[in-house]
């Protein structure tokens, strides 16, 4: 007899101890596996972190985890604000009123104010100032590129620039080509009268949350909305997020098509 056929008239005789031996194989095989790819994704996300211009984030006292959600990803519910007066404690003298450095400032290279603002046909307005797009980067560590237009002025309190996937999704790319204006309305709630905001600059695609701020957020509210998915359970995507172990990418893929046909589901009915 072969050596071949020992050993598999072995197996077949302690099939319980052999069938052990394969199962053990196979989860170590694969416990290796998952830790190459999580190791390999968690690695990403902090190279596309520390790709986006900034080394630290400053906010109102809470949660850490949301500070990140809402000032790097813009996603989640808004924070609490810290004071102006606190911001410009980080600004060297020739960008404070009085002339003077800050208190931090000899330490701060840039300090740029985010603010999570409303919503603009479904996507979320975020406050800054031009220095956002002028010393900050992408993603990927390259800075941010206009494909038409210029970035804002402070000075225009009513000028914005548009991610190009929203440009894209509103149909505002050929506004911008010619000039025009995009009207943005404020809730009368807020105590203001309703404003337009002009188109100044579309952004190009970029490799980071700036090209759509909100469009995960969007989704998952539409998804509560349509009953797809709760509050809590929501909080447990974003939180996976947000540590590397699930990719934002592929929560929009899965999210995009599931709301989509629930609302065509909806509309039918």
């Amino acid at each position: 007899m072969s050596l071949l056929g020992i050993a598999w008239r072995n197996i077949k005789q302690r099939a319980f101890t052999s069938g052990l031996t394969a199962l053990s194989m196979s989860l170590g095989v694969a416990l290796v596996v998952a830790t190459l790819i999580t190791g390999g994704v968690v690695k990403q996300a902090f190279e596309s972190g520390a790709g986006l211009g900034y080394n630290m984030i400053i906010g109102a006292k809470g949660s850490p985890l949301q500070l990140v959600l809402n000032s790097v990803y813009f996603i989640s519910k808004p924070i609490e604000n810290i004071s102006w007066t606190t911001y410009t404690e980080f600004l060297p003298a020739h960008e404070r009123p009085d002339g003077k450095d800050g208190t931090w400032a000899a330490s701060t290279q840039t300090a740029v104010p985010i603010c999570m603002g409303d919503y603009f046909r479904g996507h979320r307005v975020v406050g800054t100032n031009s220095t956002y797009f002028d010393r900050l980067t992408r993603g990927n560590g390259q800075p941010f590129q206009f494909s038409s237009g210029t970035n804002f002025q402070d000075e225009d309190l009513y000028s914005a620039v548009l991610g190009s996937q929203v440009a894209l999704t509103l149909n505002l790319s050929e506004q911008l080509a010619a000039g025009g204006r995009a009207a943005a309305s404020y809730p009368e709630a807020h105590g203001e009268e309703a404003q337009g905001e002009e188109a100044q600059g579309g952004a190009s695609a970029a490799d980071g949350p700036h090209d759509d701020a909100d469009e995960l957020d969007d989704l998952l509210e539409r998804a509560v909305r349509l009953r797809l998915i709760s509050e809590a359970e929501i909080d447990g995507v974003t939180d996976r997020i947000a540590d590397g172990t699930l990719e934002e990418a592929l929560v929009l893929a899965e999210w995009r098509g599931r709301v989509s046909s629930a609302e065509q589901e909806r509309g039918r009915g």
